[in-house]
């Protein structure tokens, strides 16, 4: 019964995930290439080095560490960030995006990237790990409260962005995760939160 109903949640994302990667190459470097040839077309040099600087300061904050797919860690956000690029965001939300994990999964704190990057990514970056920490536990009668609580928690709707195209690629690569009602819980959530979320922005680049 379990595998059915994991089946039936993945078949009705399937518009979520209609973002296709550029490659299936999980070389950071080449990703990360793309993703500079990308912004390069509407962002300015001075922009572009910022996004490097980025990539350089989280691929050291996330060294050695793997996802459950065993990639090294650092790919998730950078293709994060390719889907994050098709809303042609600033600068700061593209090194958000890279950033997005350093400061829950990592020894970097808030203070370190604020010095390194200002105040502004740190505090999107911080806004992102608040907005984590909105579960659905399987009860429809929350899910209203908890749209209002993700909307309210990110006070900048570029936290949503980054945490949508998060979410996007967690969903793309969720097969690799161990555990089915896990893999039902977080199917669940984002039809019953990110999708109409995207919907209420207006984020029809999704196609949701």
């Amino acid at each position: 019964m379990g595998k059915v109903r994991y089946a039936y949640w993945l078949e009705a994302m399937e518009d979520f995930l209609s973002y296709d990667e550029e490659d299936s190459s999980n070389d950071d470097v080449k990703i990360m290439e793309q993703i500079i040839h990308t912004a390069s077309k509407y962002l300015p040099e001075e922009d572009i080095r910022k996004i490097q600087k980025a990539y350089i300061y989280a691929a050291q904050a996330h060294l050695g560490q793997k996802r459950l797919s065993g990639e090294d860690y650092i790919v998730h956000p950078l293709r994060a960030t390719q889907i994050l690029l098709t809303l042609k965001p600033d600068a700061v939300t593209i090194q958000t995006c890279i950033l997005h994990d350093v400061i829950e999964d990592t020894d970097i704190t808030y203070e370190d990237v604020k010095s390194e990057f200002g105040q502004e990514v740190a505090d999107l970056c911080e806004g992102l790990v608040k907005v984590s920490k909105v579960r659905y536990h399987g009860e429809d009668r929350q899910i209203e409260t908890l749209k209002k609580t993700f909307l309210a928690m990110a006070s900048d709707l570029r936290v949503i962005f980054v945490k949508i195209a998060d979410r996007i690629h967690n969903i793309q690569t969720l097969h690799f995760h161990p555990k089915e009602d896990k893999k039902i819980r977080i199917a669940q959530e984002t039809l019953k939160i990110y999708v109409p979320i995207c919907k209420r922005l207006g984020l029809y680049q999704f196609q949701l």
